[in-house]
């Protein structure tokens, strides 16, 4: 989903975020807004168990990378979360 732009999949048009991630230091509040674009596209698709609680900013070891960790709720079970790192170029 990181790596795919808004609106090219066919299967589910809000699926694709890679535009958010590549904006993400010109805007402001561009990790709120992927974090909606993200839940919107778990909706769309009819993923209810998880939600993106939050997006934050990593430090990267090279300044052509961004580096972003995305914490996941288990809508289940709030106590239960989940951290996945990405990158983006």
């Amino acid at each position: 989903m990181a790596r795919t732009p808004a609106s090219s999949w066919a299967g589910c048009s809000s699926f694709g975020v890679r535009n958010y991630f590549e904006r993400m230091r010109l805007v402001p509040d561009g990790l709120n807004q992927a974090t909606r674009a993200i839940n919107a596209a778990l909706q769309d698709l009819e993923i209810n168990r998880y939600r993106v609680q939050s997006i934050t900013r990593e430090p990267s070891g090279n300044p052509d990378v961004d580096s972003y960790v995305l914490t996941l709720v288990d809508t289940s079970d709030a106590s239960r979360t989940f951290a996945q790192r990405i990158g983006t170029t």
